[in-house]
């Protein structure tokens, strides 16, 4: 989770590398791009072990069966901690 003092009025940027099977990223805020909030991967895109790891918590399998899936899923996902 993103912290509460952190969300109010903040900017941020995402850093996407997308390959056929994965998805990496990184968030950070637009005030001090050197200083990650969040890094992780979806790895395994269409494959019954797709999973989302992320650096604050343990990986969580999700459901992807492609490239569109899975990238609409992040950015929920991503959507829902800066909330």
């Amino acid at each position: 989770m993103i912290d509460m003092a952190m969300k109010e009025r903040a900017s941020y940027i995402l850093s996407l590398n997308c390959g056929s099977s994965s998805i990496k990223f990184s968030l950070c805020m637009l005030s001090d791009p050197s200083q990650y909030i969040l890094k992780g991967k979806i790895q395994s895109i269409g494959k019954a072990t797709t999973t989302l790891s992320v650096s604050t918590g343990q990986p969580v399998n999700i459901a992807a069966e492609n490239i569109t899936q899975a990238g609409e899923f992040l950015i929920g996902w991503l959507e829902k901690q800066t909330d």
